[in-house]
């Protein structure tokens, strides 16, 4: 039997050692593929957070550009106006039933921001460049420009009011 083993069995063992190195061959390329992709990730996502720090906001302000200066000897130096800020309006229903408001963009032709009563303890805020406000009970509002509480211009009911940007209220002209 040994005898036998020896002669023909030889040939059955040598096969599974081939089929085992092809095995380990291909593990080794799968594990070959995974360490590359595993290093490109790892440069993508480097590549990607220097990118973020080098061009990303700093967290500070940027610093405020200074007028624009004019080298020609012909023209004139001029001062460029400050940016407008927008006004920031607020009106609150004090007394009585309320009143009815009306809140547009620029005129009375402008975008109609609200329309409504606002009852006694409501409040309404609005933000804009010019709001024109109508106000059919103004004895029964409040109302504060930019954080400052002012006086409701003009007589009559109902009043017809421009807010401006610089903080002004002022009676709305007639069109």
């Amino acid at each position: 039997m040994d005898e036998y083993n020896s002669r023909f069995v030889t040939g059955e063992e040598e096969t599974p050692l081939r089929a085992r190195s092809m095995e380990g061959r291909q593990e080794r390329r799968v594990q070959s593929k995974a360490v590359v992709f595993v290093v490109a990730g790892i440069v993508l996502v480097t590549a990607l957070v220097i990118a973020a720090w080098r061009f990303g906001s700093s967290g500070k302000s940027p610093a405020t550009p200074s007028a624009p200066t004019v080298t020609t000897h012909r023209a004139k130096h001029r001062p460029v106006p400050p940016p407008v800020r927008p006004v920031r309006l607020d009106v609150r229903a004090t007394h009585g039933s309320g009143s009815y408001v009306e809140v547009r963009v620029s005129s009375s032709a402008g975008r109609q921001l609200y329309a409504g009563t606002l009852l006694s303890g409501e409040r309404q805020q609005f933000h804009g460049k010019r709001l024109w406000i109508t106000v059919s009970a103004p004895a029964n509002v409040a109302m504060r420009v930019n954080g400052a509480r002012r006086a409701l211009p003009g007589h009559g009911y109902p009043r017809v009011l421009v807010a401006k940007a610089g903080g002004t209220l002022t009676v709305a002209p007639r069109a």
